[in-house]
């Protein structure tokens, strides 16, 4: 579902130095903390990191030790970001993350939502929430109508082939939600609405 097939353990990891080739601009000074998860992708010899809440995007960390088979996955990125100047597959980046640390990122209680679906005749699913808005997912076992517990991440930059939603829902965990217009049972109130839709 998400633009990445793969997911990449990084909690082997370690601190990573800059590139050498890296400047930091005393000049453009104006470093601020990073401490969020996100797609670090593989451009060239550079690391780019993209978090998850939209804030940070274009920001290069080196590529370090990571082997060459690795090219994009999902980690927590703790450090220091400031300008710097950088070329990586030709094109000029001007933020860097020093003095950084890469984990593995930790799944956040998103609440309840309601499922919606299938759309464009293909297991597209929208989780809708108040707070997070109407983000794509699979529908996991649950039907329409269905208000479901979720424990995992949003990625904002997912691409996929149902071209809706804000977003993609990566789940660790999910539950049915004890409230008015589910019955938490075997056979849920969605699903009882969906077998007797005409």
């Amino acid at each position: 579902m998400t633009r990445r097939a793969a997911f990449v353990s990084v909690a082997a990891l370690l601190i990573w130095g800059l590139r050498s080739d890296v400047r930091t601009d005393a000049a453009l000074a104006g470093g601020y903390p990073v401490d969020h998860c996100g797609w670090i992708e593989r451009r060239g010899d550079c690391f780019v990191f993209a978090s998850l809440n939209g804030k940070y995007r274009e920001h290069v960390i080196e590529a370090g030790a990571v082997p060459d088979s690795v090219h994009d996955f999902l980690g927590h990125v703790v450090g220091s970001a400031d300008a710097c100047s950088v070329e990586c597959r030709n094109y000029m980046y001007t933020r860097c993350i020093v003095d950084f640390e890469i984990t593995d990122c930790t799944p956040i209680d998103l609440g309840c939502g309601v499922l919606e679906g299938p759309y464009k005749e293909a297991d597209c699913w929208l989780w809708k929430s108040a707070e997070y808005g109407s983000v794509l997912t699979g529908s996991h076992g649950y039907a329409a109508g269905d208000t479901v517990h979720v424990v995992g991440l949003i990625d904002p930059y997912c691409a996929t082939i149902c071209g809706i939603g804000d977003g993609c829902l990566m789940v660790w965990s999910h539950s049915a939600c004890g409230d008015t217009s589910t019955v938490v049972d075997d056979v849920s109130w969605g699903e009882i609405k969906h077998r007797f839709q005409p």
